[in-house]
């Protein structure tokens, strides 16, 4: 384990391959978006200025991404849920929202007014979520329809 000045956030952080399971952002110089994911739980992953960063709460990744879009190069978005039918989930429709130029109304509920579908998508823990810069944004799933892991290509 060392101690070193993220170069992401400028803040003093401690690295270390046993430390981050489940916990926030994680990134190293030689691991995979795949292992990201599987092995670290990372449910947003993103490669920037050529390393692959993970995130394990997509509302982080959104402040990330709009505070530090016109500094850092961020590419190859990827949202990940456990199973296939994660698609358009909550937090993966609030980074489509914040990130990928999606409308928020194409992702209402008729269970809620349109002011709580509102705020249900761009609020979190009675925060607004920032808008930024329009990408593409992946989705992938950790497990197959029957509950298998999928395997690394």
């Amino acid at each position: 384990m060392s101690t070193h000045i993220s170069p992401l956030t400028g803040e003093v952080v401690q690295s270390g391959e046993s430390l981050d399971v489940n916990g926030n952002v994680l990134t190293t110089d030689t691991i995979s978006a795949y292992e990201l994911a599987h092995k670290y739980n990372k449910s947003i992953t993103a490669l920037v200025n050529g390393q692959y960063v993970g995130w394990g709460y997509t509302p982080s990744f959104i402040h990330f991404k709009h505070n530090r879009e016109h500094i850092d190069d961020i590419s190859d978005i990827t949202y990940w849920h456990d199973f296939p039918h994660g698609e358009f989930c909550r937090y993966h429709a609030i980074v489509l929202i914040a990130c990928g130029g999606y409308d928020s109304k194409q992702f209402y509920s008729d269970r809620l007014s349109d002011q709580d579908n509102e705020r249900y998508l761009t609020h979190v823990r009675g925060s607004v979520l920032s808008k930024s810069k329009t990408q593409k944004i992946n989705f992938k799933s950790r497990k197959d329809k029957s509950g298998f892991t999928i395997k690394q290509n």
